[in-house]
């Protein structure tokens, strides 16, 4: 994902560009469109395309419940979310993958205090302590790069 793509994005869905650039970092290296790394299916399972995609979400609705996977750069992993991506012009795609997710961001921040929080709420894991305390480090690194541009 590049700089400029996702500094149109952070606007379009309000959420400062720190924020972003440190979800992205987070959950996909930087905004890489890959499958995730959770033990379930399509664990590992490299690039996202249209093709496997649809394989992917094939096998997800066989199950009950649907095991998900993280997808694209900001890993949607709950199927509303891939859903809502689909929706708005594919989860495979990077660009719709990343708005979305970062307008699941702005929803969260608009009902909690903090960025940490709205950290605890994307993981959405009961013990998401180590996640935050990550993303911690993440905000205060990309904010400091904001600052030196």
């Amino acid at each position: 994902m590049s700089p400029l793509r996702t500094a149109i994005i952070s606007w379009r869905a309000k959420v400062p560009f720190y924020v972003l650039c440190a979800f992205l970092t987070q959950e996909s290296s930087g905004g890489h469109n890959v499958y995730g790394h959770d033990k379930t299916i399509f664990e590992g399972h490299g690039q996202v395309t249209k093709a496997n995609y649809a394989d992917y979400v094939a096998l997800r609705d066989q199950t009950d419940p649907p095991q998900c996977q993280g997808v694209g750069p900001m890993q949607l992993t709950w199927k509303p979310f891939q859903d809502r991506a689909d929706a708005a012009g594919g989860c495979w795609r990077a660009g719709v993958n990343t708005l979305i997710g970062a307008r699941i961001l702005a929803e969260i921040r608009s009902a909690v205090n903090s960025w940490a929080e709205v950290a605890h709420n994307y993981k959405g894991e009961p013990n998401a302590d180590v996640y935050v305390a990550q993303m911690k480090v993440r905000f205060i690194f990309w904010r400091g790069v904001m600052a030196a541009a």
